[in-house]
C-alpha cells in the first residue's frame, strides 16, 4: 500500500516456502512489472521506499541484491525496529481493519477466505491507508524514545 494506492495482492501457493528465490520470482518480479509502474510512474519511482517485514526470504543477500539491481530502495533490517509491531502501518492499522472486515463474510469453501480478502482489499478506502501512513513518523519517534517498547498506551 502507498499514498499512491494499493498494490495487487500476492498469495503464496499452498505448500510453498517463501525462500528468497520464490519471493523474487513470484512476488517481487510481479511487483516490479505491474505495481511500480502503476503506482510510481516516471520519476516518482525514485521516491518509493519498500518496507518489508523480517521474513527470511526478504532479508537474504540475493533478495537485497535483486532489489538494488532493480533500483528498489528498501528499508533494511538495520534501519528498522523489527521487533516492534507498533511500527509498520500494515501491522498497526491495515491488517486489523482487514481482519475485522473479512470476518463478516460467510465462508463455506476453502477459497472463501481468499475471496473475502480480495473483496475487502479492493474495498479498502485510500483515506484509511492515508491515515495509517500519516501517523507513521510520529509512531516511529515514539518507539525510538520508548527504546523499542510498545507505544499504544501513549497514543490513547
Amino acid at each position: 500500500m502507498s499514498a499512491h494506492g494499493k498494490i495487487q495482492l500476492y498469495f503464496i501457493k499452498r505448500g510453498s516456502t517463501t525462500t528468497s528465490r520464490y519471493y523474487i520470482e513470484h512476488i517481487i518480479e510481479h511487483f516490479i512489472k505491474y505495481d511500480i509502474p502503476r503506482l510510481f510512474p516516471g520519476d516518482t519511482r525514485k521516491k518509493m521506499v519498500l518496507h518489508q517485514d523480517s521474513a527470511p526470504g526478504h532479508l537474504t543477500k540475493d533478495t537485497i541484491t535483486h532489489m538494488k539491481k532493480n533500483h528498489i530502495h528498501v528499508i533494511t533490517l538495520e534501519e528498522w525496529l523489527s521487533e516492534s509491531p507498533d511500527a509498520a502501518p500494515m501491522d498497526y492499522s491495515i491488517w486489523g481493519i482487514m481482519k475485522e472486515r473479512v470476518r463478516k463474510h460467510k465462508v463455506s469453501t476453502l477459497k472463501g477466505p481468499k475471496n473475502a480478502i480480495k473483496v475487502e482489499w479492493e474495498n479498502l478506502e485510500q483515506d484509511v491507508i492515508d491515515n495509517a501512513l500519516k501517523s507513521w513518523a510520529k509512531r516511529c519517534r515514539l518507539i525510538y524514545y520508548a527504546h523499542g517498547s510498545h507505544i499504544e498506551h501513549l497514543l490513547q
